[in-house]
Protein backbone atom coordinates (compact mmCIF):
# COMPACT_ATOMS: atom_id res chain seq x y z
CA UNK A 1 0.00 0.00 0.00
CA UNK A 2 1.20 3.48 -0.84
CA UNK A 3 1.99 5.90 1.91
CA UNK A 4 -0.76 8.52 1.93
CA UNK A 5 -1.26 12.07 3.10
CA UNK A 6 -4.41 13.32 4.81
CA UNK A 7 -5.54 16.37 2.80
CA UNK A 8 -8.19 18.94 3.61
CA UNK A 9 -8.92 21.94 1.37
CA UNK A 10 -11.25 24.56 2.80
CA UNK A 11 -12.39 28.06 1.99
CA UNK A 12 -14.49 30.47 4.08
CA UNK A 13 -17.73 28.89 2.85
CA UNK A 14 -17.11 25.13 2.94
CA UNK A 15 -14.83 22.12 2.80
CA UNK A 16 -13.79 21.65 -0.82
CA UNK A 17 -11.88 18.36 -0.55
CA UNK A 18 -11.17 15.92 2.25
CA UNK A 19 -9.42 12.62 1.74
CA UNK A 20 -6.21 10.66 1.42
CA UNK A 21 -3.81 11.46 -1.39
CA UNK A 22 -0.47 10.37 -2.81
CA UNK A 23 0.71 13.91 -3.59
CA UNK A 24 -0.34 17.55 -3.82
CA UNK A 25 1.28 20.13 -6.09
CA UNK A 26 0.55 23.77 -5.29
CA UNK A 27 1.45 27.21 -6.65
CA UNK A 28 3.63 28.54 -3.83
CA UNK A 29 4.18 32.27 -3.73
CA UNK A 30 7.85 31.63 -4.62
CA UNK A 31 7.15 28.86 -7.13
CA UNK A 32 5.30 25.61 -7.57
CA UNK A 33 6.12 22.76 -5.17
CA UNK A 34 4.97 19.21 -4.47
CA UNK A 35 4.19 17.60 -1.13
CA UNK A 36 4.74 13.86 -0.73
CA UNK A 37 4.63 11.45 2.22
CA UNK A 38 6.97 12.48 5.08
CA UNK A 39 7.45 16.00 3.69
CA UNK A 40 9.11 18.45 6.06
CA UNK A 41 6.72 20.53 8.13
CA UNK A 42 5.98 23.93 6.63
CA UNK A 43 3.58 26.81 6.36
CA UNK A 44 3.57 28.77 3.11
CA UNK A 45 1.49 31.27 1.22
CA UNK A 46 -0.01 30.26 -2.09
CA UNK A 47 -0.20 32.24 -5.30
CA UNK A 48 -2.97 32.16 -7.87
CA UNK A 49 -2.70 28.99 -9.88
CA UNK A 50 -3.48 25.31 -10.20
CA UNK A 51 -3.61 22.77 -7.39
CA UNK A 52 -2.95 19.22 -8.59
CA UNK A 53 -3.93 16.26 -6.42
CA UNK A 54 -3.13 12.61 -7.03
CA UNK A 55 -5.66 10.73 -4.92
CA UNK A 56 -5.38 7.27 -3.35
CA UNK A 57 -6.70 5.69 -6.58
CA UNK A 58 -3.93 7.51 -8.53
CA UNK A 59 -6.54 9.73 -10.21
CA UNK A 60 -5.51 13.33 -10.91
CA UNK A 61 -7.82 16.07 -9.63
CA UNK A 62 -7.32 19.77 -10.40
CA UNK A 63 -8.53 22.93 -8.69
CA UNK A 64 -7.93 26.57 -9.61
CA UNK A 65 -7.10 28.75 -6.61
CA UNK A 66 -6.62 32.47 -6.16
CA UNK A 67 -4.22 32.11 -3.28
CA UNK A 68 -4.24 31.12 0.34
CA UNK A 69 -2.11 29.25 2.85
CA UNK A 70 -0.85 25.67 3.06
CA UNK A 71 0.19 23.96 6.26
CA UNK A 72 2.02 20.63 6.17
CA UNK A 73 2.83 18.55 9.25
CA UNK A 74 3.02 14.87 10.13
CA UNK A 75 1.53 13.75 6.80
CA UNK A 76 -1.47 16.07 7.21
CA UNK A 77 -2.02 18.93 4.76
CA UNK A 78 -4.46 21.78 5.24
CA UNK A 79 -5.01 24.28 2.46
CA UNK A 80 -6.94 27.44 3.33
CA UNK A 81 -7.98 28.85 -0.03
CA UNK A 82 -9.27 32.36 -0.65
CA UNK A 83 -11.18 31.32 -3.76
CA UNK A 84 -11.11 27.85 -5.27
CA UNK A 85 -12.86 26.24 -8.22
CA UNK A 86 -13.22 22.71 -9.53
CA UNK A 87 -13.37 22.21 -13.33
CA UNK A 88 -17.12 21.57 -13.05
CA UNK A 89 -17.69 25.01 -11.51
CA UNK A 90 -15.99 26.93 -14.30
CA UNK A 91 -17.90 28.40 -17.21
CA UNK A 92 -15.37 28.74 -20.03
CA UNK A 93 -17.23 31.52 -21.91
CA UNK A 94 -17.68 33.65 -18.80
CA UNK A 95 -14.06 33.15 -17.76
CA UNK A 96 -12.77 34.07 -21.22
CA UNK A 97 -14.91 37.24 -21.16
CA UNK A 98 -13.58 38.16 -17.70
CA UNK A 99 -10.02 37.78 -18.94
CA UNK A 100 -10.71 39.77 -22.12
CA UNK A 101 -12.33 42.61 -20.15
CA UNK A 102 -9.46 42.75 -17.66
CA UNK A 103 -6.90 42.84 -20.49
CA UNK A 104 -8.74 45.67 -22.26
CA UNK A 105 -8.88 47.73 -19.04
CA UNK A 106 -5.11 47.51 -18.61
CA UNK A 107 -4.70 50.39 -21.05
CA UNK A 108 -7.03 52.74 -19.16
CA UNK A 109 -4.99 55.18 -17.12
CA UNK A 110 -7.30 55.09 -14.08
CA UNK A 111 -7.32 51.30 -13.79
CA UNK A 112 -5.84 49.42 -10.85
CA UNK A 113 -3.19 47.47 -12.78
CA UNK A 114 -2.39 45.06 -9.94
CA UNK A 115 -6.05 44.09 -9.54
CA UNK A 116 -6.39 43.58 -13.29
CA UNK A 117 -3.29 41.38 -13.41
CA UNK A 118 -4.77 39.33 -10.55
CA UNK A 119 -8.05 38.94 -12.47
CA UNK A 120 -6.15 37.80 -15.56
CA UNK A 121 -4.12 35.27 -13.55
CA UNK A 122 -7.30 33.90 -11.91
CA UNK A 123 -8.93 33.46 -15.32
CA UNK A 124 -5.82 31.77 -16.72
CA UNK A 125 -5.67 29.27 -13.86
CA UNK A 126 -9.37 28.45 -14.26
CA UNK A 127 -8.98 27.86 -17.98
CA UNK A 128 -5.84 25.80 -17.40
CA UNK A 129 -7.67 23.21 -15.28
CA UNK A 130 -10.62 23.01 -17.65
CA UNK A 131 -8.46 22.61 -20.74
CA UNK A 132 -5.68 20.55 -19.07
Amino acid sequence: MEKLLDLEIINPQRTIFKGYVVSVTVPGSKGEFQVLYNHAELISTLATGRIKIVNEKNEVIYFASSGGIIEVGKNKIIILAEEIYSPEEIDIETTEKEMKNAKSKLFESKSDKEELFNEIEKAKSKLRIVRK
